[in-house]
């Protein structure tokens, strides 16, 4: 589902955040009904925990259609939390199921963070203490577990994916709490990552998508990261084709030495 948006007044703000909940909705709606009834069959059924782990492997891929509207931040991080969740409950007797579920789910969180880091849409506390909290319990349920009963390359793989999700989450929820709190002092955000940890999650991000990569350049500034993010592009010009922005890190305010040599004029 998408949803463009560019409203010039308030009264049109009001609107479009009227139609965009109108349709968010009945989303949110069957989460909490699927959440409910996951809860109440956990420990028991083994056809419908097989229901809920088949639940996941469609839900999660699916995400990287969906909208990227502010307003879908809630439903989209209380699904990645309830997958989150029957992943938790699902045995440890099959590795690869709990690999690939595992996988599948931190790649789908990470799906939001290919757009542009956004503000809250609209003024609205309690729908912003909202997606806080469902955040802020993904980033706990990630710390509290670490993939275990994989082969090292598998291991190191999904550590490097829960890292980067981790970090984009805190940044998000430091986001959001900056727009919920702007003139309190005493809320002070967390110490931001070093450049050389986020360097060290680039080729993951990379890897996910080119855009969540170039992105990071936003949420954390850098000249440093900016010229490992250059030479990425550089590296790998097919994959950073569908990147708007991959262009002006790649050129910034004058066509490089080491870009101009490649282009060709023909008269």
């Amino acid at each position: 589902m998408k949803m463009e948006y560019s409203p010039s007044s308030k009264e049109d703000i009001t609107q479009h955040q009227h139609a965009a909940l109108n349709l968010l909705s009945p989303h949110l709606k069957l989460l909490q009904f699927l959440s409910s009834r996951f809860h109440a069959v956990r420990h028991g059924n083994l056809d419908a925990q097989r229901i809920f782990q088949r639940f996941v492997f469609i839900s999660m891929p699916a995400l990287k259609g969906a909208t990227g509207h502010p307003l879908a931040r809630e439903p989209r991080f209380q699904l990645i939390l309830l997958c989150l969740q029957i992943l938790g409950y699902t045995g440890t007797r099959n590795l690869d199921l709990q690999w690939h579920m595992r996988s599948i789910i931190l790649s789908g969180a990470l799906h939001w963070f290919e757009n542009n880091p956004q503000w809250s849409y609209g003024g609205n506390r309690i729908q912003i203490k909202a997606e806080i909290s469902i955040m802020s319990a993904i980033v706990t349920i990630l710390q509290r577990t670490t993939p275990q009963n994989a082969s090292p390359i598998r291991k190191a793989e999904l550590i490097s994916k829960q890292s980067l999700l981790v970090m984009l989450l805190e940044s998000e929820i430091s986001r959001l709490t900056t727009w919920l709190y702007p003139l309190d002092s005493k809320r002070i955000a967390p110490r931001p990552p070093t450049d050389v940890f986020i360097a060290g999650l680039l080729e993951t991000a990379w890897k996910e998508n080119p855009a969540i990569a170039v992105n990071l350049l936003k949420r954390f500034p850098s000249p440093v990261l900016e010229r490992e993010v250059r030479n990425l592009i550089l590296s790998y010009p097919e994959d950073g084709v569908a990147v708007p922005d991959a262009l002006s890190v790649l050129l910034g305010d004058r066509i490089p030495n080491d870009v101009s040599f490649q282009l060709k004029v023909s008269l």
